[in-house]
């Protein structure tokens, strides 16, 4: 049962958000350690995890998120990026909040589409800085 929140989302029960980070965090994904995983991959096991949590075939939600089957295929497996707009439809279709659907990412030190290592930061949230 979704709960509204206070700007009308709909927000899941703690124990699903649980069951989606904590299975996409327990390890490997796809065979790569979670620390170098890319942005892509953990979201798409978040994405999956949720969906499966729900008992949803991905024919379900691709009807309820108005995307087709192989999109939503390449999502879960990391080979495609969402826009905004899409992570929003996926949170509404699941009925869940957007936030639930980012909420499990590991940012520093993954991998970004392009290859490109996301930066990262002093252990206070600042950025290192390079002297020449």
């Amino acid at each position: 049962m979704a709960v509204l929140g206070i700007r009308g989302g709909a927000e899941r029960p703690p124990r699903l958000w649980a069951q989606a980070v904590g299975a996409h965090r327990g390890g490997a994904q796809d065979g790569v350690a979670s620390g170098t995983t890319s942005i892509a991959s953990q979201f798409g096991a978040i994405l999956r995890n949720l969906r499966t949590a729900q008992g949803l075939f991905q024919e379900e939600l691709t009807f309820r998120a108005g995307m087709s089957v192989p999109y939503l295929s390449d999502l879960e497996r990391g080979r495609s990026n969402p826009s905004l707009a899409m992570v929003v439809d996926l949170a509404c279709a699941l009925a869940t909040h957007r936030s639930v659907m980012l909420a499990g990412l590991i940012i520093e030190g993954a991998q970004s589409r392009r290859g490109a290592s996301v930066p990262r930061t002093d252990g206070a949230g600042r950025q290192p800085q390079f002297h020449a």
